[in-house]
């Protein structure tokens, strides 16, 4: 049977990962499921569920998943259903075919298993930066970080892993970089940052605050 959304679905709330792998994420509301992959969403739908037994189907209003920016689907969301705490994926490419993947509940966020600490630990980086060798500086002015003419906001990160480290990430959880640089780390008073080269070791930088 088909039914609208309502409280006896609540397990289906949340956000649901395939563990391991950083790519396909969903997150389901009352009214609404988000797919994502690598932190940007790809697919904003509303739907109705269906019940079989102990599976639960969600009917999409819309199924074509597309990349920001882009003019056509990249695939299309074939089903998507929980059962025994499981979430299955399954889309149709193209080129390649059908897919498959399984994914269950998960506390991350979309930045991954981090702690949000923007607001408290701001203060800590306040000010401008230069590295080492003089050739980078940063300036970071509430949650605005200004660098190489470049103004970007952002998010401060602690790992639940590694809570002594502060990472600064782009506010959009599916950046990888910051004007050329990763891995932009506060550890203790010294600010850390890479510079990714291919085909040779990557160049880390060492900031002090000025």
């Amino acid at each position: 049977m088909l039914f609208g959304n309502c409280g006896k679905y609540k397990r289906l709330y949340g956000a649901w990962e395939e563990r391991g792998v950083i790519g396909t994420r969903i997150e389901i509301e009352k009214k609404t499921v988000t797919v994502l992959w690598r932190g940007a969403p790809v697919l904003v739908s509303g739907y109705t569920v269906r019940e079989d037994g102990e599976k639960l189907t969600l009917i999409l209003k819309q199924n074509g998943m597309r990349y920001e920016h882009s003019t056509s689907d990249y695939a299309t969301v074939t089903e998507l259903f929980e059962e025994n705490g499981k979430l299955t994926f399954r889309e149709l490419f193209p080129i390649s075919g059908p897919s498959e993947t399984v994914l269950t509940k998960t506390e991350n966020n979309r930045y991954g298993n981090y702690e949000i600490v923007t607001n408290e630990c701001l203060p800590l980086l306040a000010g401008s930066w230069k590295d080492d060798r003089g050739f980078y500086f940063m300036t970071f002015n509430k949650d605005i970080l200004s660098i190489g003419g470049e103004k970007k906001k952002i998010v401060l990160l602690k790992s639940r892993s590694y809570p002594s480290e502060i990472i600064v990430h782009a506010e959009d959880p599916s950046a990888d970089m910051i004007d050329g640089l990763t891995n932009i780390v506060l550890r203790g008073d010294v600010l850390f940052a890479t510079i990714p080269v291919c085909d040779a070791p990557s160049l880390e930088l060492r900031f002090t605050k000025q």
